[in-house]
């Protein structure tokens, strides 16, 4: 496959310009290869990218973790929010 060849089936394709900017100067004896090549181009983003993984779900370690407050600070902390939302 020619080069323009590869450029019109990238772009009938709809693939994403990254991807058909790293493919469009690779030699491709027909299709079947340049799909195969954009499916792994694809597999290879996904991987590095993380996409697909869910991120800043779920609990970390630290909030697991119950916090000990005097009285005291309690009454200090409580005192701080009521002063500013309720104003005394």
């Amino acid at each position: 496959m020619g080069e323009a060849e590869v450029i019109s089936f990238l772009k009938e394709r709809k693939v994403k310009p990254v991807i058909a900017n790293r493919l469009a100067t690779g030699l491709y004896e027909n299709q079947q290869e340049l799909e195969k090549a954009v499916a792994a181009e694809v597999a290879y983003l996904k991987e590095v990218t993380g996409s697909g993984r869910p991120f800043g779900v779920g609990v970390s370690e630290s909030a697991n973790k119950p916090q000990s407050v005097s009285v005291t600070e309690r009454n200090e902390r409580l005192s701080a929010i009521n002063k500013k939302h309720l104003g005394g």
